[in-house]
């Protein structure tokens, strides 16, 4: 078995660094049952749940306001 580390751990050290410096986690509960929905409607799209959330947060955002958010 290869365990070989592909970044060493001042890499890892210093991109958690910049996460926790640059990004705010914010916790999201939905209910188990529209979760998998979820999941299940992200992959026949080919995107991830994150991905999916952060676009609908945009398209909200942009159509409420009228300006752009980065996320």
């Amino acid at each position: 078995m290869n365990t070989e580390r592909k970044n060493s751990q001042a890499k890892i050290n210093a991109n958690m660094k910049y996460s926790a410096k640059t990004y705010k986690r914010i916790p999201l509960d939905i209910k188990i049952n529209s979760a998998e929905i979820l999941k299940e409607y992200c992959a026949s799209i080919n995107t991830g749940v994150n991905t999916f959330i952060k676009e609908a947060i945009k398209e909200k955002y942009l159509k409420d306001t009228g300006n752009s958010i980065d996320l």
